[in-house]
């Protein structure tokens, strides 16, 4: 299992690598401004994305429970909403 994850890490670490150095180039080349935007815009959706897969994968617990809070079925009971009970 441990094995697996990091070779996911470092599967991630060369996209994002690549994708760094894509930007990069695309910075110092010689084309139009006006045609730099879109591009180096892509290549930024895909950093993003990837780094959101990254974290999403170390902590998935709480993601999940964003979700729910959200969408208003969070599982995890707050002081104030128990009701308590004397005895």
């Amino acid at each position: 299992m441990s094995q697996k994850e990091a070779g996911r890490r470092k599967d991630h670490s060369l996209m994002e690598n690549h994708l760094y150095e894509c930007l990069y180039y695309i910075l110092y080349s010689n084309i139009p401004q006006e045609d730099k935007l879109p591009v180096l815009k892509h290549y930024k959706a895909k950093i993003v994305r990837l780094h959101t897969l990254r974290m999403n994968n170390v902590m998935p617990d709480n993601s999940k429970q964003r979700q729910n809070r959200r969408r208003g079925t969070d599982t995890v009971p707050h002081p104030q909403n128990e009701q308590t009970t004397s005895r």
